[in-house]
């Protein structure tokens, strides 16, 4: 879920935290999206990687629920993983906005799964995941994550040791 879809979740969840008042309450979205970019330095390698991505979320007050898909593909070699995730995240506000608050979010279902393109699983996260973002005001102070259920790793190092390989990258 770090690479995936981390950055999506959190930005649309505060859009309808960010009022926790009625009008968060009511707050209604949905959306989709795609595209592609080259990672030239892939996991610092200095291989080029194409990442072509998919997403679809809705947001219905304080709830998202997000599904993707993102291709990394070793443009040199045609060698390819798929990452997806799809899920449900709730989020949370407490404290006073202008001091100290915390955001939590928890997302249930599969933060992360990575595949070869053969349908070979590498990686395959699944259960909860507990974020809680603490603020002063609007400084960020920092977060806490907890996971329950299965998470084959949360290192980003992990993460490129297995795409290198899988990637033929080496």
């Amino acid at each position: 879920m770090h690479r995936w879809g981390m950055g999506l979740i959190a930005a649309v969840l505060t859009m309808g935290l960010a009022p926790a008042t009625a009008l968060g309450a009511s707050y209604n979205e949905h959306g989709a999206g795609s595209g592609a970019w080259v990672d030239d330095d892939f996991c610092g390698t200095g291989v080029a990687v194409e990442h072509a991505y998919q997403e679809a979320f809705t947001v219905h007050a304080f709830q998202l629920t997000a599904t993707g898909r993102d291709v990394l593909t070793n443009l040199a070699t045609g060698d390819s993983i798929v990452g997806s995730y799809a899920g449900v995240t709730r989020g949370t506000f407490s404290g006073d906005p202008a001091g100290l608050h915390t955001v939590t979010f928890t997302h249930a279902g599969m933060p992360e799964m990575i595949k070869l393109s053969n349908g070979a699983v590498l990686i395959q996260n699944a259960g909860r995941v507990i974020s809680v973002l603490s603020f002063d005001s609007d400084v960020f102070l920092g977060e806490t994550l907890a996971f329950v259920g299965r998470n084959d790793y949360d290192d980003g190092a992990d993460f490129c040791a297995l795409a290198v390989l899988a990637l033929g990258i080496g």
